[in-house]
């Protein structure tokens, strides 16, 4: 019940949401193309992240992320089948 009152989910293009918001959040779910993941988008998503985000970011596991990107590094990466969840945080 105390979730739901703190969460909101957000269906936009990220980068135009990212340029139009703001507010910081701690826990970010993204759901880009799975054969084109967007790595840009972690570049300028520190922005809207809080010290210590949790980013939640899928992908196609032909797609290999480095373990740091801009100021997120990866905390873990979990395979399920075609697809591969990496989880970075926010290090600042």
């Amino acid at each position: 019940a105390g979730f739901e009152r703190s969460a909101e989910a957000i269906k936009s293009d990220a980068v135009k949401f990212i340029g139009n918001t703001n507010k910081k959040y701690t826990l970010i779910f993204l759901d880009p193309p799975y054969d084109n993941p967007v790595t840009h988008i972690l570049k300028t998503l520190y922005e809207i992240a809080k010290k210590n985000c949790v980013v939640v970011f899928p992908h196609g596991i032909n797609q290999n992320l480095t373990d740091s990107i801009n100021l997120f590094t990866k905390l873990k990466s979990r395979n399920f089948g075609k697809t591969v969840i990496d989880y970075y945080t926010l290090d600042k």
